[in-house]
């Protein structure tokens, strides 16, 4: 859809012992306009799998300027679990301009167990669609042990699977279910 004006019409029909037909439409129309200021972060891709230790673990974002002005876009990568910054990074973005942001997590003084990693941008002067300026993953921890084999190297679990899931994408957390 563009800019401009919409009318929609909705009647209702098929009911039943209806005796008044005349409440059965109604009609309605909205005004689409270009939005001025969005920022969009549309991919967080957290790893697909545990780390050992003193590791660096990179943290690809995706950031879309998705309105008609260009942006000074403010990003910042949080662990919310230690309560540390991963890392930030201030740039421009051109009106419909697409840029791919890394950060580096050094995992070194991280403690074993869930990290939940929160990517964000900060909303820009005139944005009010900020819904879409925030992606979570939950990252699962763990220190390389030994395998049965002798090798070295990542913990898996029960099932074989890395432990991994993105907040926004699965319900494999929250549900204990497979993919």
């Amino acid at each position: 859809m563009s800019a401009e004006s919409y009318a929609f019409f909705i009647t209702i029909s098929g009911i039943e012992n209806d005796a008044n037909l005349d409440n059965n439409q109604s009609s309605f129309s909205i005004t689409l306009t270009e939005t001025e200021h969005d920022i969009v972060l549309s991919a967080f891709d957290a790893p697909l799998e545990a780390r050992s230790q003193a590791e660096e673990v990179a943290l690809p974002v995706t950031i879309e300027n998705g309105g008609a002005n260009d942006e000074t876009v403010e990003f910042i990568l949080t662990d919310l679990t230690s309560e540390s910054t991963i890392g930030s990074e201030s740039f421009t973005l051109d009106a419909g301009e697409k840029s791919a942001v890394s950060s580096t997590w050094n995992t070194e003084s991280a403690s074993l167990g869930t990290h939940q990693l929160e990517a964000r941008v900060q909303p820009v002067t005139g944005e009010t669609a900020i819904t879409n300026n925030v992606s979570l993953a939950e990252y699962n921890y763990y220190r390389a042990r030994s395998r049965r084999d002798g090798k070295r190297g990542a913990v898996r679990s029960a099932r074989g699977e890395f432990q991994r899931t993105v907040l926004h994408q699965s319900l494999f957390a929250e549900y204990g279910c497979g993919r």
